[in-house]
């Protein structure tokens, strides 16, 4: 059940208090209650982590979290797994990683993000220069945002954990990605596990892996490899 009194005690805690780590997850957060925490944020300069995950925020949820974002520069984890999150989120979220230059860990699994959120994502890693961990698994990403998230990888010099299992990349996705792989000397670990991959795209990422001296964790199950005669 949700505790009005909790939630005011949280946000105090961020405005004038020391605290560095939050966490309210589970605690039937709202739509409202983000854009509380969102404006608390724009004065607070201790709080490192924030933990939310597990709350119907909804679609729209974060978006006064993620315009303080832009701004922010103490925050380092982010966790909004399984909040209700859709495209205004994705959209919001994408702006906000362009801007920022301190978080490290952004959780954003089990949400409602579809392809083209998932594609302002992706290119927001383009220009971001700080973050090290993305999670993206079982969302609604689909080959667009493959294919953006591929374009930033070529690129990036930071990310070095990338979760997109459980999405609809496909075999478009999964090619872009691979070509990706050939040229990024970052990325130490990538799952793709059940994304609808064929034999293109995972023969794609098999080849990119001949040249690829950096990754050291692959997933790839459920995906369906041309085998040599």
């Amino acid at each position: 059940m949700r505790s009005e009194h909790a939630v005011q005690a949280a946000l105090e805690a961020m405005t004038i208090g020391t605290v560095q780590t939050l966490s309210l997850s589970g605690s039937f957060l709202v739509a409202e209650d983000g854009d509380a925490i969102g404006h608390a944020l724009e004065s607070n300069r201790n709080l490192e982590t924030l933990l939310l995950s597990d709350n119907p925020l909804g679609n729209g949820g974060t978006v006064t979290i993620c315009d303080t974002l832009q701004f922010n520069r103490t925050l380092v984890i982010l966790d909004l797994t399984c909040c209700g999150l859709g495209p205004k989120d994705g959209v919001a979220i994408g702006k906000a990683l362009e801007a920022n230059t301190a978080l490290i860990k952004l959780k954003l699994g089990h949400n409602a993000l579809n392809d083209e959120s998932g594609a302002a994502i992706g290119r927001a890693l383009k220009t971001n220069k700080s973050l090290e961990v993305l999670i993206l698994s079982y969302n609604l990403l689909g080959p667009q945002a493959g294919a953006a998230i591929a374009d930033s990888l070529e690129t990036n010099r930071t990310l070095i954990i990338l979760k997109l299992g459980s999405n609809l990349l496909g075999n478009q996705g999964a090619t872009a990605i691979g070509n990706a792989l050939a040229k990024n000397e970052t990325l130490l670990t990538l799952k793709l596990e059940h994304n609808g991959i064929g034999t293109e795209g995972a023969d794609r990422i098999g080849e990119a892996l001949k040249t690829n001296t950096t990754l050291r964790r692959l997933d790839l199950r459920e995906s369906k490899f041309t085998v040599p005669d």
